[in-house]
């Protein structure tokens, strides 16, 4: 059951990769959608933007969403702990970009740097599951102190 996890992980994964390669264009077509949400109060009509726009954003929430459900069903494994420390990470780095602004250059650098964070870790829960078998929480403890 644990192979089946991890190697929908490892799809996880990949799906994050094309996210940060494409993430300049999502910030994009997100700022355009949240703007047009605030004048019209209409969030993605069809006919104020292109379709291949909607479905890119749709996409990106989809990628959004797919690591959060894959960290909640991370906590049923044995390695929980670090998948609650990414879901921590997830959410006081959405607070903390939301609370600077969501458009901002410094919120953009931060978003970038969170999905990154975030691509490693399930790289290396990945690794750790399928290779190393070594308790990652211990590691990151000794690591801290």
């Amino acid at each position: 059951m644990g192979h089946i996890f991890y190697f929908t992980g490892l799809l996880v994964l990949l799906t994050n990769i094309q996210f940060l390669y494409e993430f300049f264009s999502y910030i994009k077509i997100k700022e355009w959608f949240e703007k047009s949400k605030k004048f019209t109060n209409t969030f993605h009509s069809t006919n104020r933007f292109k379709k291949v726009d909607i479905l890119n954003y749709k996409k990106f929430q989809g990628v959004r969403t797919l690591n959060y459900l894959w960290s909640i069903f991370g906590i049923l494994t044995p390695t929980w702990k670090v998948f609650l420390i990414i879901i921590l990470f997830n959410f006081l780095s959405e607070l903390l970009i939301k609370y600077i602004g969501e458009f901002k250059l410094i919120s953009k650098i931060i978003f970038v740097l969170k999905s990154t964070v975030v691509c490693n870790l399930f790289l290396i829960t990945i690794i750790n599951h399928f290779h190393l078998h070594l308790d990652l929480f211990d590691l990151l403890l000794l690591s801290c102190f």
